[in-house]
């Protein structure tokens, strides 16, 4: 484990991506690869919502092989592992209602025994 790197309980992983997704976007997605921009407004929240944090959180997944992130384009890369997560999943972590995505989190973090489904409406977060 890398020691720069924040620490969290699955808990609060969880709490930190259901603050953070409102001001994520997915820009780009590929299977297994996955570009999610975000609006800057997410640096205002500070210790809320650092960006440290949301990349560990991010790492935590199961099923995710790499995440780098470019901040001066304001974006998130998270390679990952199509045979475990789902396409869908993405979107619905990203856009999907926030019951939705938080079942898929829970799941995908191992919060739950409860295997994670697409999603099946969207939320508008602006």
């Amino acid at each position: 484990m890398n020691p720069t790197r924040p620490t969290l309980e699955k808990g609060a992983l969880l709490g930190l991506l259901m603050k953070a997704r409102r001001y994520l976007d997915i820009a780009h997605h590929v299977r297994g690869r996955i570009r999610i921009t975000f609006d800057f407004e997410i640096l205002a929240l500070g210790r809320t919502v650092d960006l440290p944090s949301l990349r560990a959180a991010f790492e935590r997944i199961h099923g995710v092989r790499n995440v780098r992130w470019n901040l001066m384009a304001g974006s998130l890369v998270v390679e990952y592992d199509p045979a475990l997560l789902l396409p869908a999943w993405w979107e619905t972590l990203v856009h999907g209602s926030s019951e939705g995505a938080e079942t898929v989190l829970e799941a995908l973090l191992g919060l739950s025994g409860a295997s994670p489904i697409p999603p099946v409406q969207k939320e508008v977060h602006r």
